[in-house]
């Protein structure tokens, strides 16, 4: 479901597999805020996962949070799927999506 390879920088990538949904959000939840203890710059890579929920997202904008209140970096790396991209279409979440065409637009250049 996750791995979490931290760097000699106080970087991290977490590469999350399968479901983020409701039913894995414990072990999610507890994944995501080990991780970012443990780095200053946490990058989330999603290539590898196939279905989000709105409780993920709801998770996602929990950790960002998190992370900005103790001057720590979120991103998100490698391709996003689709299935995320419409489910944060769906769910409205312009914050998130903004971020992923800024990050988009920087990996074209």
């Amino acid at each position: 479901m996750f791995e979490f390879i931290p760097t000699d920088n106080q970087k991290g990538t977490l590469t999350l597999t399968g479901q983020m949904t409701l039913q894995n959000i414990v072990e999610l939840s507890s994944q995501f805020f080990t991780s970012l203890s443990s780095v200053n710059e946490l990058f989330i890579n999603h290539e590898k996962s196939d279905e989000f929920d709105i409780a993920y997202i709801q998770l996602l904008h929990s950790l960002i949070k998190t992370a900005s209140l103790q001057n720590k970096k979120i991103s998100f790396i490698g391709e996003q799927p689709e299935v995320f991209i419409n489910r944060l279409k769906i769910a409205g979440d312009y914050l998130l999506l903004s971020k992923l065409v800024i990050l988009l637009a920087t990996e074209e250049k």
